[in-house]
C-alpha cells in the first residue's frame, strides 16, 4: 500500500475498528487480534542518515505516528564539527543531534558539517612588535601581514619552527588542521659602509651587516697630521678605532677624524665600562730588527732555572724559546713580531723542554720583575699566525708566583687561538680551589670562546683587538669590542680569589696541541702592534720597577 493510500483510509479504519470493539463488548466476544488490527492502523516511516561528506554508519530508523528521537550521530569527518542535520546535501541544519521527530513520510536526513577553526599564533622570533591570533580551518585562510620588525633584517616569510625555513609567505594562504605556531623569518640585511675625506686619497666601499661589521684601518693619508679615528660625520667626534665592530643597521660613510699635534692613543670604547687615564704603554717603534725595549721587556730562553720565566714555561710543548726570534719591523706604526721557524736545529743557548723532543724555534717575552698590573683595562691589537700547530697567546700571571707556585698565583689568558681554527678566539682564568701554595693539583678554570667556523672572520689575515676589563670582582673579555666571557668573583669555584693583586704579562707563541697539527708551513708570524694598560671605572695601578 502506498503512503498516500495510508493516510487516505487512516480515519475510516480506526473508525472500523473502534466499532468492531464496541460490539464486540457488548456480544461479550473477545476479539483475537485488536493489536492486529491497531498495527494494521498505524503507520510507520524509515529515517536514513547520509554522512555527506563523513564518515561512518548510522542504520535506518523505523518512527511510528507517536514520533521518536532521532539516533545521536555518530558520523565524523576530518577537521569538521557536527552542526546538526539538513534535509539536502547542502541545505541549512533543520534537526539537531537527538531531537524528537515526528514525520509524516519517510525521512532523509544529511549531516551538516562547519569547519572546525583552529588558533594561528605569530612568533617575532628576535624580532619585536605584536601581532594578535588569527583564526583558520580546513578551507584556508589568508596570513595577516606581518607587523614585526627587527633592526638590520627583512622579513623573509613564516616557519613552522624557530630555527626552521620558511613555509609560508607574507600574506599568503594557509590551511589549517590544528592549532599553529609560526615564527617570523628574518633574513640579514647587508649595509655599504663607505668613506670620505677629499683630497686624502679613496678607499673602496665595504658591505657589512649586524652581527658582523669591523671599522678598517685608514687608507687615507694626510701629510703633518694623525689620524685618531672615525667619525660619522665631516669634523666630528670619533666613534671608533680600526679593528673595533660597527653594528649599527643603515648604510654608513664615515670620515677620518684627523690632528695636527702629536696624540698619543684615544682612550678606546668598551661596552659596559669607563675607559679612563692611559697608564702604560708600548708602541714597539723602532729599527727594524731590533730587540723589544729591555726596561719593560724579557725575552726568555725559557731553561729549567725557574727565574727564567719564573717556573711558566713549562708546557711540554715543541718549540725552543730564544731572544732571536722576537725583533721590532720598523714599521711607522710600529709591531713586534714573533717568527716561529720549523727547524730540528735547536739556537745556541735555548733548552727543549718537551719529553718528545722539539721541531720549532719561537719567541716568548713578558713584563716579570719589570713592570706589574692591578687592575684596568689591557689590550693588545695583534695579528696572529697561519697553520696549525701555532699557539699564540697573551696572557697574564701574577707576581706571587716565585712565592706560592702555580696555580695559586692566578694565570688570565686573555687570548690564545689555536693555528687550526683561525675563526677562533679563546680566555681563561686559571685558579686553585684551595689557595694552598705549590698544589697543582688544586687547579681548575673557567673559560670562554669566540668565533665560530660559520664567520668569514680569518684572524690571522689582519689585526684585531684583544682586550680585558679588570676589577676587584669581576673580569670582562673582548674581541674587537665584542663581549664574550665575563668571570666574576662570586662565580669562581673557590673563595681564594687570587686576581686582587699584581700580575705581569707575556706574549708568545708556542706550538703544541692547542694548535692542532703541523699543516707545511715553513715559517709563522705573530704581529704585535701595541700593548696598553687603561683605568677602568677608576681602577687600575702600575708599577715600573
Amino acid at each position: 500500500m502506498s503512503d498516500f493510500a495510508r493516510t487516505q483510509i487512516q480515519p475510516a479504519t480506526r473508525r472500523l475498528v473502534a466499532l468492531l470493539s464496541v460490539i464486540a463488548l457488548a456480544l461479550g466476544i473477545v476479539l483475537a487480534q485488536p493489536q492486529l488490527l491497531e498495527a494494521i492502523a498505524a503507520p510507520t516511516y524509515k529515517i536514513t542518515y547520509s554522512a555527506n561528506g563523513g564518515y561512518g554508519t548510522m542504520t535506518t530508523q523505523t518512527v511510528g505516528s507517536a514520533g521518536a528521537k532521532l539516533k545521536k550521530n555518530v558520523f565524523k569527518r576530518t577537521n569538521y564539527a557536527f552542526a546538526g542535520w539538513a534535509t539536502s546535501t547542502t541545505g541549512t541544519s533543520k534537526y539537531a543531534d537527538a531531537v524528537l521527530v515526528k514525520p509524516k513520510a519517510n525521512l532523509k536526513l544529511f549531516a551538516k558539517w562547519i569547519p572546525v577553526s583552529y588558533r594561528i599564533d605569530f612568533y617575532a622570533n628576535s624580532g619585536v612588535g605584536v601581532m594578535p591570533a588569527q583564526l583558520a580551518n580546513i578551507q584556508g585562510v589568508t596570513l595577516a601581514e606581518n607587523k614585526f620588525t627587527r633592526v638590520g633584517y627583512a622579513f623573509a616569510g613564516w616557519a613552522t619552527s624557530a630555527g626552521g625555513e620558511v613555509a609560508f609567505a607574507d600574506a599568503s594562504k594557509l590551511v589549517a588542521k590544528k592549532n599553529q605556531m609560526l615564527f617570523a623569518k628574518w633574513s640579514l640585511v647587508e649595509y655599504n659602509m663607505s668613506f670620505s675625506s677629499p683630497g686624502d686619497g679613496t678607499m673602496p666601499t665595504l658591505k657589512f651587516n649586524v652581527t658582523n661589521g669591523t671599522l678598517p684601518q685608514n687608507k687615507f693619508a694626510r701629510s703633518g697630521s694623525t689620524f685618531l679615528g672615525w667619525s660619522k660625520s665631516q669634523g666630528g667626534t670619533v666613534i671608533g678605532q680600526p679593528g673595533q665592530a660597527y653594528r649599527t643597521a643603515g648604510d654608513v660613510t664615515l670620515w677620518p677624524v684627523w690632528s695636527t699635534a702629536p696624540v698619543g692613543p684615544v682612550a678606546p670604547v668598551v661596552s659596559g665600562h669607563r675607559v679612563g687615564d692611559l697608564l702604560w704603554s708600548d708602541e714597539f717603534k723602532g729599527a727594524t730588527g731590533s730587540a723589544v725595549d729591555s726596561k719593560s721587556w724579557t725575552s726568555r730562553f725559557c731553561g729549567h732555572d725557574g727565574a727564567n720565566g719564573g717556573g711558566t714555561c713549562h708546557n711540554n710543548e715543541p718549540q725552543w724559546y730564544y731572544p732571536g726570534a722576537i725583533k721590532l719591523d720598523g714599521s711607522t706604526d710600529g709591531s713586534a713580531v714573533i717568527t716561529t721557524t720549523k727547524t730540528g736545529q735547536a739556537p745556541e743557548g735555548a733548552t727543549c723542554l718537551a719529553w718528545s723532543g722539539c721541531e720549532f724555534t719561537s719567541g716568548r717575552f713578558d713584563t716579570q720583575g719589570k713592570v706589574s698590573f692591578k687592575y684596568g683595562y689591557i689590550e693588545a691589537r695583534i695579528k696572529m699566525p697561519k697553520g696549525g700547530r701555532n699557539w699564540p697567546a697573551f696572557w697574564m700571571i701574577g707576581d706571587s708566583i716565585t712565592s706560592v707556585g702555580w696555580p695559586a698565583s692566578g694565570e688570565i689568558d686573555i687570548a690564545e687561538q689555536g693555528g687550526h681554527q683561525p675563526w677562533r678566539n679563546s680566555a681563561a682564568v686559571h685558579y686553585s680551589t684551595n689557595g694552598a701554595p705549590w698544589d697543582v693539583g688544586a687547579h681548575t678554570y673557567d673559560y670562554g670562546d669566540f668565533g665560530s667556523a660559520a664567520s668569514s672572520t680569518n684572524y690571522s689575515n689582519d689585526y684585531h683587538l684583544y682586550g680585558f676589563a679588570w676589577k676587584p670582582d669581576r673580569m670582562d673579555f673582548y674581541v674587537d669590542g665584542n663581549l664574550f666571557f665575563t668571570l666574576t668573583k662570586a662565580q669562581a669555584r673557590t673563595e681564594n680569589w687570587s686576581f686582587n693583586d699584581y700580575f705581569f704579562l707575556i706574549l708568545n707563541n708556542a706550538t703544541g696541541d692547542f694548535g692542532g697539527g703541523w699543516d707545511g708551513w715553513g715559517t709563522a708570524k705573530m704581529h704585535i702592534d701595541y700593548v696598553r694598560a687603561w683605568k677602568v671605572d677608576g681602577y687600575g695601578e702600575v708599577i715600573k720597577r
